[in-house]
């Protein structure tokens, strides 16, 4: 019953994000994204429709301290790594899934993801998510992820609640999911 709830929970996103079948974009790609299940939304169904070419390097449902099947965004991201060799630059979107820990934990955990994929010669663009659910707390996070250099602030351009899911107030409905993938093309700078 677990397994159909979840291949359900899977079709359901799919749907409201307007889902096709994406082209696949090779694991060879200079450009990865990591993060949680809106990081692998849009970059398996709504960057591809802008000519980018960003690897969906995303798993869903962990996040930078909170595991799922044993993974989070770090440890699935070294999975990805170990297996492909590294990307030229990484576009991370994510925090949502660790909302029950503080933020300061979180950030930390951020931070140590961001540390070690530059020691790896890996370029990190973060990206803020929207704040629709757990708004204070997210909003700690995204702060964060302003003072990054390079980071895109994605947030705004889908702050209006009529573009978050009737759903779950944590995902993005078509239109905001084309909006931040709108914002993520026209703010990332050329690979350096």
């Amino acid at each position: 019953m677990r397994r159909f709830r979840r291949t359900l929970a899977v079709i359901g996103v799919a749907a409201i994000a307007g889902c096709t079948t994406p082209p696949t974009i090779s694991a060879a790609a200079p450009t990865w994204m990591f993060g949680d299940s809106l990081a692998g939304t849009t970059a398996a169904s709504f960057l591809p429709e802008r000519s980018l070419e960003v690897f969906n390097a995303t798993r869903g449902g962990g996040g930078f301290v909170w595991t799922k099947d044993g993974l989070n965004i770090a440890t699935e991201a070294d999975t990805r790594i170990a297996a492909y060799g590294a990307p030229r630059r990484a576009l991370i979107i994510g925090g949502t899934n660790d909302f029950k820990l503080s933020a300061p934990v979180v950030i930390a955990a951020m931070a140590a993801f961001e540390d070690d994929l530059t020691a790896q010669g890996i370029e990190v663009v973060w990206i803020t998510e929207p704040g629709w659910s757990h708004a204070g707390w997210l909003a700690q996070l995204n702060n964060w992820i302003r003072s990054r250099p390079g980071s895109i602030d994605c947030a705004p351009a889908i702050a209006d609640a009529k573009y978050a899911s009737p759903w779950d107030q944590v995902h993005p409905t078509d239109d905001g999911y084309n909006r931040y993938a709108d914002c993520i093309a026209e703010n990332l700078p050329p690979l350096g």
